[in-house]
């Protein structure tokens, strides 16, 4: 009984280390890292992945998404939500974006060169 109890609060314990490394954001959402799923983007765009929730809605992803992107200067390119219930039974949808391809910014026009004429050169016989 001894035993079971102390693997109870060792579950416990592992649960409570691992839910403090989840950071909350705003709206209900969760930033989680992928090592997959950023194939879903193009060379040169900026991967997002989230969990937003209570809901299964999609707008939640949608607005989400959008504000991400605008927080890096881009905008969205592409998203994909998926709906599911986590392990504690609540709706939960875990979102995915691309932001567009972040251009850099035009470079400075470099100002033409400034010739200035030289006078002929003298011989030296004169």
């Amino acid at each position: 009984m001894a035993t079971k109890i102390s693997l109870l609060v060792l579950f416990l314990c592992a649960i409570v280390g691992l839910s403090s490394q989840m950071t909350l954001a705003e709206s209900n959402t969760v930033d989680i890292k992928s090592l997959s799923g950023s194939e879903m983007c193009r060379a040169g765009e900026h991967y997002e992945i989230f969990l937003c929730g209570p809901t299964t809605v999609c707008t939640c992803c949608s607005n989400n998404c959008k504000i991400r992107c605008e927080r890096i200067g881009s905008t969205v390119e592409s998203e994909k939500c998926t709906k599911f219930t986590n392990a504690a039974g609540s709706p939960t949808t875990r979102c995915q974006c691309c932001c567009k391809k972040l251009t850099p910014p035009p470079s400075r026009l470099a100002t033409p060169a400034v010739t200035i004429p030289l006078p002929p050169l003298l011989k030296k016989d004169q």
